[in-house]
């Protein structure tokens, strides 16, 4: 409740002081890549999705639930990846980052599976991550994480 009525109140301030694209288009996606197996277990989980409504607002959500949106590798090129498709869609104004999983907005590094990793594997993990969010700290509207 408190995050859907801080949602309305950022709409109503992108309305007021940016300027409305030309064709505002609404869109989502859900980037869907294989988590990295620690066992013989594989499959397949969606942990950033993003959708951008009618006012130009984009709402990114990390929704790793088997994790706690620790980020895992596979987390960390889906999150790029979204930061890459609203940094190129013009007709986003403003960016909302939430979670999806109850009380929890990020637990940080997924520590089990980089337990697994060698040490060039980390090593591009943690570049992987350092350039995605720099990316997205440099994206060209506002940004605001919502957390619960």
């Amino acid at each position: 409740e408190a995050i859907t009525s801080m949602l309305r109140q950022v709409h109503s301030i992108v309305r007021g002081i940016l300027p409305r694209a030309s064709a505002v288009k609404a869109c989502a996606t859900n980037l869907a890549v294989a988590k990295l197996s620690t066992s013989s277990e594989s499959e397949i989980e969606t942990a950033v999705s993003v959708s951008v409504d009618d006012d130009g607002v984009a709402t990114m959500t990390l929704q790793r639930h088997s994790g706690k949106n620790a980020l895992s590798f596979a987390m960390m090129r889906q999150f790029d990846d979204v930061v890459k498709s609203v940094q190129k869609d013009d007709t986003v104004r403003a960016l909302v980052l939430k979670s999806d999983v109850p009380k929890i907005f990020c637990a940080g590094a997924d520590l089990k599976e980089r337990d697994g990793m060698s040490d060039n594997e980390v090593a591009l993990l943690v570049d992987g991550l350092r350039r995605s969010f720099d990316a997205f700290a440099n994206l060209p509207f506002p940004t605001i994480a919502a957390v619960e």
